[in-house]
């Protein structure tokens, strides 16, 4: 009696990043739902195959640079996998406005936080002597008069999107 060798599972589907596009250095979610014949997903970056992804069939990645992921079905009781995979991109963004000081791709409370332990007043040189760096100064001074004052402020009102939202790309000119 022959058998017939097990059809590999099928690709994954519904295969989604979330969120789709980050900024550096945070975080998204990828998903997808294993393909018939399978019961779990496995993911990589290079190509189907190539490099794994830690994390198990939902992993969270935190890439640097716009990066391709790929699902591929695994049936775990055979150990047998989908010859093609589902393919996600992770876009990441670079903040792109100044009043942006903590780079996360939104102007927020959290930076007018920074901002505030920034300001000076009008020609009043800083950075202030405490709760604020050389480099959150240089940031928040978005006009580069060596002081943060009325006029930066302006910058950061017109540039403040909330948490989550990208600010206008103009906003600072």
């Amino acid at each position: 009696m022959k058998f017939a060798p097990a059809m590999p599972p099928a690709a994954p589907t519904g295969a989604l990043a979330n969120p789709a596009a980050v900024c550096s250095g945070s975080s998204s979610q990828l998903s997808a739902t294993p393909g018939s014949g399978g019961d779990t997903v496995e993911w990589f970056t290079v190509s189907c195959g190539g490099t794994a992804v830690s994390g198990g069939a939902s992993p969270t990645v935190s890439p640097s640079v716009t990066t391709n992921y790929y699902a591929r079905t695994k049936n775990s009781a055979t150990g047998s996998t989908s010859s093609t995979c589902a393919t996600v991109t992770v876009t990441v963004n670079t903040p792109t406005t100044p009043a942006d000081l903590d780079r996360d791709c939104d102007v927020d409370d959290a930076d007018f936080l920074q901002f505030d332990a920034c300001f000076t007043g009008p020609q009043v040189p800083g950075p202030p002597v405490s709760g604020c760096t050389a480099g959150q100064f240089d940031a928040a001074d978005s006009d580069g008069d060596m002081d943060v004052d009325q006029t930066d402020f302006a910058v950061f009102q017109r540039c403040y999107s909330g948490e989550g939202n990208a600010p206008d790309p103009l906003c600072a000119e």
